[in-house]
């Protein structure tokens, strides 16, 4: 574990972590998979793993930072997660929208914010984490999730599901779904949806093959997806319904 006093610097490909003004090293926001508040004032950033290694950002041919890290990646060892512990409080500059009571066009207006929480933003802005291309076409509310442990919300989409959680975010492709389980639990009050994973949901060190969501038998719900009626028949073919009243699990 190495620990440094520095500054880091936002560019538009990359960020940049300068120590006494001097660059001590650089990543790449495509390197980066995911990022969380982990404390009050530390930022965890975790970095993309790799199928092969035309996907480690080493391949040679595609340039850059790529081909710089040609050596390393050949090895067995590979960072997958760092953390910045960054105190105190920063300012945000925002700016004022034309029409302002005062007439004036904005200078703009300092915003003083936890600094760690201003960091972990920008870092979901120029990643694009978090981002998924298309409409939702449905959203569930407060779900309880026995593993990982928590309460997220669940957006789904066309190729992916999203889960948005008060401190951590996840992106799930459909085609890392591999098994699909529904089990009552012994209490005969809910039902448990267990979702294989491959690859797993990681957080941190730890690793997550399965989701394991939990729901009240009886629970009714009303959803009406947010798809036109040519997509339904054109794209799925009658295998879902424009609205569903039923039970949740």
């Amino acid at each position: 574990r190495g620990w440094n006093w520095g500054k880091a610097d936002f560019g538009k490909a990359e960020l940049a972590f300068n120590v006494r003004n001097q660059p001590a090293f650089e990543i790449p926001y495509t390197e980066i998979s995911n990022t969380n508040l982990a404390g009050k004032n530390e930022v965890a950033v975790e970095f993309s793993l790799p199928g092969d290694g035309d996907e480690t950002g080493t391949n040679g041919a595609l340039g850059g930072a790529r081909g710089r890290g040609k050596k390393a990646g050949g090895s067995v060892d590979q960072m997958v997660e760092m953390r910045f512990y960054i105190p105190g409080t920063a300012t945000r500059k925002e700016k004022k929208e034309e029409g302002d009571e005062d007439g004036s066009e904005a200078d703009g207006e300092d915003d003083q914010q936890n600094a760690a929480n201003l960091f972990y933003e920008m870092l979901m802005d120029k990643a694009e984490i978090g981002e998924v291309a298309g409409a939702t076409f449905a959203t569930f509310l407060d779900i309880l999730h026995l593993t990982p442990r928590g309460r997220f919300d669940i957006d789904l989409y066309e190729s992916s599901l999203r889960l948005r959680g008060k401190t951590y975010d996840y992106k799930i492709q459909y085609d890392s779904v591999k098994k699909f389980f529904l089990l009552p639990k012994p209490d005969d009050v809910h039902q448990l949806i267990c979702i294989g994973l491959d690859p797993p949901l990681r957080q941190g060190q730890t690793r997550y093959p399965f989701l394991v969501m939990q729901f009240k038998r009886e629970e009714d719900i009303v959803l009406d997806l947010n798809m036109t009626e040519e997509d339904l028949e054109n794209k799925y073919k009658g295998k879902l319904q424009p609205r569903y009243e039923a039970p949740i699990a």
